[in-house]
Parts: C-alpha cells; structure tokens; sequence
C-alpha cells in the first residue's frame, strides 16, 4: 500500500532517532516517500531495503520548497519529520497549507522549549518520545507520546557470569557534553581518588566529539597510561561486539529524552544502570528495574559504584522480567500502529 504521507530525517547519521525510523520503515506494511542528507550512512542503510522511494537532499530549503509543491499539487496528505530541528520549516509549511497534517516527533530537550517552538498552527502535530519530553513542553503544547520502541526478536538474552576481579561496564554512544560528560569526571575522580580496589574497568563506545574543548580534554586525561581502567573504542558499528565485551552499561545524563541504548541493554539482559531522572529512570521504571535507577543527590557517585559492585546479585529473574516487560511495552509493531494513526 502506498502511503500518502511525506517523510524526512533531518540527520543522516545512523544514531537512536535514525534507527527508529529505519525500523519503522522496515516494519511498516506501507511504502513511503522518504528524504534523508546527501551522502549519509542513513541514506545506504534505507535503500538497501528496497521497499521504499529513498530521496537525498543537500539544501534543506530547497528541501522545503519541494514539499510545498508536492502537497500542493500531489496527493500528498501528510508530512512526517522525524526530529523537530526543522520545526521552524514545519510551521511554515502548516501555515501555508493549512489543509495538510503536518507532524513533527520531538526527540531532544531543546526542542521542548517556547524559544524553539513559538505559536503552532492547528494543523501542526508534536509527538513526544517519553513522558519526560511531554512534561517539559508548556501547557499549550499539546502532544501524543509514543515511546520509541525495540524489536527483540532477533535478539538473545546473554548469560551474565561476572568476573568480580574485572567488573567491565559499557558507556555506549557519543562522548560529548550532551551525554552527561561531566557526570563522568565526577564518577572518576570519586572512584579513581578514593577506592582502594580498581576492580572495575569503565570502556566507551563511541566517537569522541572532538570539537567540544572540555570533551578533548577529557579523553587527553582519561586515555592516558595513568588511567588504565579507562578505555576509549571509538564508533564501533556491531553492536553484539559491544554488548558482548560488557556486564553492564552505565548512562550518566539526568537528562536523556528517552535512552535507547537502555533498552538494547535489558533486551540483551544487560543491567542498565542510570540517574532515576530523565528518560531512562523511565524505562527502568516500566521494566520494574527501578533499582538500577540511582538518586542524583550529593552521594551519588558512591551510589552508582556500590551498585556496579553489587552487580553478582543480578539475577535470571530480573533478565527474563526486563525482556518480558520490553516486549510488552515497547513493542515494534504496537509502535508502527501508533505512529501511522497520527498521518
């Protein structure tokens, strides 16, 4: 069935927001229209998939210019955008044609802000990823949620057998300030100062954001010989080589919108360790995890390191709850029926 509803990423990267899209266009029974940057990694992903019209683009303007003549003239009855860094080209289009449904998934805190979104036209739609983004937005922003979701079933449980001598936790995704940089080096400096015993090893998956002063100065410090508990691998695509080198994944920023990378964890039975804010103090909460949740008060570092360390009480149990609970709520095909009744 061919859909009458315009669709665009804004990022070509292949991150939480792009991945979503993808698997909603690998689920759905729909073939869309779909326009991603020039060039991008995105862009090969999409079109290796063979089921849909994959369109580039180099100049977002033009972008925009081309979605007015299609849904001025085409049958064209919606556009999707997929992030909200365009919203201010959203609204133009809803203004123009206030007879097209234009619906715009908000993904970041930044996005949430009145300074960003100014007055919405009618026919504008939000859509929230988490009840933290819906909550941040002002009373006259109204929004759907729909959590972002995860498909598991090619996934398998991994059998937890802790090495207590060498506890290997994960920090997956980019190392910059967005992600909770300075939550890191506070971390550090607690554990690296005040513990007798460094038994744990902290490994980072991800690039480093080399364009950010503090983030350079925090790799120059921490992938140095006096930090050998300190492991930098880069971007590393396969994401079984990552789950399968950690016992636990560690995700330090009070503010994530939602936490994908929480989800990957349980759906693998990796504990998932987190502030009991933000996004992923959600997930955990859904997953009846709370436990792994840490209280972001003044003693939190040694909070998350007596949970790290107590990490061999983990149980089967846990896992089979986490991934059961995944399944239930964060379905992929509950989120494609959700998703296209807003088109």
């Amino acid at each position: 069935m061919y859909s009458k509803t315009l669709m665009v990423s804004p990022s070509g990267s292949f991150y939480g927001s792009e991945q979503v899209l993808y698997s909603h266009l690998d689920y759905t029974k729909k073939s869309y229209t779909v326009f991603v940057p020039f060039g991008s990694f995105f862009s090969e992903k999409l079109k290796q998939q063979h089921k849909h019209n994959v369109y580039n683009f180099s100049s977002v303007r033009l972008l925009y210019v081309k979605f007015f003549l299609k849904l001025l003239f085409c049958r064209y009855k919606t556009l999707y955008i997929n992030e909200g860094g365009h919203i201010k080209y959203a609204k133009l289009i809803a203004k123009l044609l206030p007879f097209v449904n234009v619906v715009v998934h908000i993904r970041l805190v930044e996005d949430t802000t009145s300074s960003r979104l100014g007055k919405l036209p009618k026919n504008l739609k939000l859509i929230s990823i988490s009840s933290f983004i819906r909550e941040l937005l002002l009373p006259e922003y109204t929004s759907n949620k729909i959590v972002d979701p995860l498909d598991i079933s090619n996934v398998s449980k991994q059998k937890f057998k802790l090495n207590k001598q060498c506890i290997r936790i994960g920090i997956i995704g980019r190392v910059s300030l967005s992600k909770g940089l300075y939550n890191y080096e506070k971390l550090f400096n607690y554990y690296f100062d005040s513990q007798d015993l460094k038994n744990i090893r902290f490994i980072f998956f991800g690039d480093v954001m080399d364009k950010e002063k503090d983030v350079l100065e925090f790799f120059d410090k921490y992938s140095g010989l006096d930090f050998p508990r300190v492991e930098f691998k880069g971007f590393v695509e396969n994401q079984e080589q990552i789950f399968s080198s950690v016992d636990a994944v560690l995700h330090l920023n009070e503010k994530e919108p939602l936490g994908r990378i929480g989800l990957e964890s349980w759906a693998r039975g990796i504990p998932f360790v987190c502030f009991n804010a933000g996004g992923c103090a959600e997930i955990n909460e859904t997953l009846e995890m709370e436990r792994f949740s840490v209280a972001l008060d003044t003693n939190w570092e040694e909070a998350v390191i007596e949970l790290i360390s107590s990490l061999e009480n983990f149980s089967t149990n846990e896992q089979d709850t986490a991934r059961l609970n995944l399944q239930s709520f964060f379905s992929i095909n509950k989120y494609v029926k959700q998703l296209e009744k807003q088109f």
